[in-house]
């Protein structure tokens, strides 16, 4: 297969997660009454973003098993593997009767499938970001992590599209499970597609070497602690945005002004079409001034913004508010997720890396991103605070702002110690 045609499949795996992501949490709303009734609509409402963040917190272990299969097995090895996993329980999603038919089984059902898949897209994104940046030309390494990202959005595109046509008016009432039962036949696909890609050059040279780790994640845990630590913060940065752009908004669309899930479908739809086309400006500015000054200003303008967006929002609440507040959270946050997947694996020697990576970015999201339409939500029914999600946004993009330029200080000591990971591209660095 063909190098192109290599990193096709890697990013197409991507897209699938983002696809099974974004579907259960454009769904969230929809699924709450069927899966997790409660005569309080509210607290249906946050159990079911409970089980969209419980995914979140099975990334880590996800991340320690699939990093463990791509720094001592191959890179090729792992993504096959995960792909197959994740294609499961998004079928069994699609097919699990609702709480009225099979009582307490089913939100246990759909629990069970949301850890599943969060283990296995915990060395998803990771692995693939790796596989990537060992594949590219030194001085493409942000802006092809900048595209992983856009297919990843092109996924949540499909998503929330398909989803959209199978919860319109003329659609059965069980026309939300299709697009479950699509992702199944995506997941197949990509998975015989995966299994023709060819392993990465730096980790077949270190193979022939012998030089595999018998405990990657033990030896960046003993050696590493710094950097994994900053990953770990760039992770737990990297989403958020997107997830109060688009499904937190969502949430107000259907819960404040009665939009039906089709017309909020609709309008994410477009938010994420606006992501997707900003994510490779992003990546090619990336790779021209710099991971480090980039994703600094991003986080700088997140923190600038959000307070006041969310000011506006309170006192001017109205659908044109929120389009106008969904449009500068993403102006604002786009330049971090794009830079973040080739800036990542720089922190990792190349038998440390899928561990490092995966783990360090599904214990960040597990953390903080997941979590963020279901803190949002809870802030604000315990607060009584509109405005109270934004000190949130305003904390993560602190944490991320202090981690990139962490990440910055480690890099330049790497540098001046000329010392180079078989082989990565040397970093690319604030200007």
């Amino acid at each position: 297969m063909k190098k192109t045609a290599t990193v096709f499949a890697a990013m197409a795996g991507t897209a699938l997660e983002f696809y099974d992501i974004t579907l259960y949490g454009f769904f969230s709303s929809l699924l709450a009454p069927l899966f997790f009734p409660s005569t309080n609509p509210t607290i249906s409402l946050m159990a079911s973003l409970g089980a969209f963040a419980a995914g979140f917190l099975m990334r880590p272990l996800g991340g320690i098993l699939f990093g463990y299969i791509g720094d001592k097995y191959g890179r090729k090895n792992a993504l096959v593997i995960a792909i197959f996993l994740v294609t499961f329980p998004t079928v069994v999603i699609g097919l699990t009767p609702t709480y009225e038919e099979i009582g307490i089984l089913a939100p246990l059902l759909i629990i069970l499938c949301r850890l599943l898949q969060g283990v296995c897209v915990g060395g998803e994104y990771g692995g693939a970001a790796v596989f990537i940046s060992e594949q590219v030309q030194r001085k493409k390494t942000g802006f092809a992590g900048s595209i992983l990202c856009a297919t990843a959005f092109l996924g949540a595109i499909v998503g929330s599209g398909i989803g959209a046509l199978c919860t319109a008016p003329f659609m059965p009432a069980w026309g939300w499970r299709i697009p479950f039962l699509i992702g199944g036949i995506f997941g197949l696909v990509i998975y015989f597609l995966r299994k023709g890609i060819q392993e990465t050059t730096p980790f077949s040279q270190l193979k022939k070497k012998r030089r595999t780790s018998h405990f990657p994640l033990k030896e960046v845990f003993q050696q590493r602690k710094l950097n994994l630590l900053c990953a770990t913060a760039l992770g737990s940065s990297v989403q958020i945005p997107f997830y109060m752009a688009s499904i937190y908004m969502q949430i107000l669309l259907t819960t404040e002004l009665k939009f039906s899930s089709s017309e909020a479908l609709l309008v994410n739809t477009a938010v994420v079409v606006l992501w997707m086309g900003l994510l490779p400006m992003a990546g090619f500015l990336s790779d021209r001034i710099g991971a480090i000054k980039l994703m600094s200003y991003s986080s700088l303008a997140v923190i600038g913004l959000i307070y006041p967006l969310f000011f506006l929002l309170e006192n001017y609440f109205s659908f044109s508010t929120i389009l106008f507040v969904q449009l500068m959270i993403s102006l604002a946050g786009v330049g971090f997720m794009g830079a973040a997947p080739g800036l990542m694996p720089q922190l990792f020697p190349v038998e440390e890396r899928v561990s490092g990576t995966a783990f360090s970015f599904s214990l960040g999201q597990a953390l903080f991103s997941g979590m963020t339409p279901l803190i949002a939500t809870a802030l604000v029914n315990w607060t009584g605070d509109f405005k109270s999600p934004a000190f949130y946004l305003i904390l993560t993009s602190l944490i991320g702002w202090l981690a990139v330029n962490g990440a910055g200080v480690l890099l330049n000591g790497k540098q001046q110690r000329k010392e180079t990971y078989i082989d990565m591209p040397q970093p690319t660095l604030a200007a």
